[in-house]
Formats: C-alpha cells, sequence, structure tokens
C-alpha cells in the first residue's frame, strides 16, 4: 500500500515502506482482485492488515472518524 484516500482527509501517499504483506498474502490478494465475484471478508482482512501496518503515516484522527481498526 503506497496511497490511501478518505473523504474529508484527501489522498495521503504514505510510500512503499519494509511492511508489506507476505508473497502469499499478495497472491491471494491479487487472485482476489481479478475475480469477477470478490470474497469481500478474505480481501477486508488483507486491507485493515495493511492499514495497521501503516497506521503509523496515516494519522490518528482518520481513524477516530471512520472507525477502521476496533
Amino acid at each position: 500500500m503506497e496511497r490511501i484516500s478518505f473523504d474529508e482527509f484527501g489522498c495521503l501517499n504514505i510510500g512503499n515502506s519494509e511492511n508489506t504483506l507476505s508473497k502469499a498474502e499478495t497472491n491471494i490478494f491479487e487472485k482476489e482482485i481479478k475475480k469477477t465475484k470478490i470474497d469481500e471478508t478474505q480481501i477486508k482482512s488483507l486491507v485493515l492488515k495493511l492499514i495497521r501496518m501503516k497506521q503509523g503515516k496515516i494519522g490518528s484522527d482518520i481513524f477516530e472518524k471512520y472507525k477502521l481498526l476496533k
């Protein structure tokens, strides 16, 4: 995850760092997004994992407003 966008907060460039999904998780993510019917539970868990990894670069006000990480 290099960039993320939230309403009212604009687009944030958070950069590509050492915090990434594993090779296996990346493969799962790539396969899912190519499907006609995406397994939303699977994609959501991977996206939330990426957000947790990058939360220091994203900003706490976004997490408070959107309740992303409960």
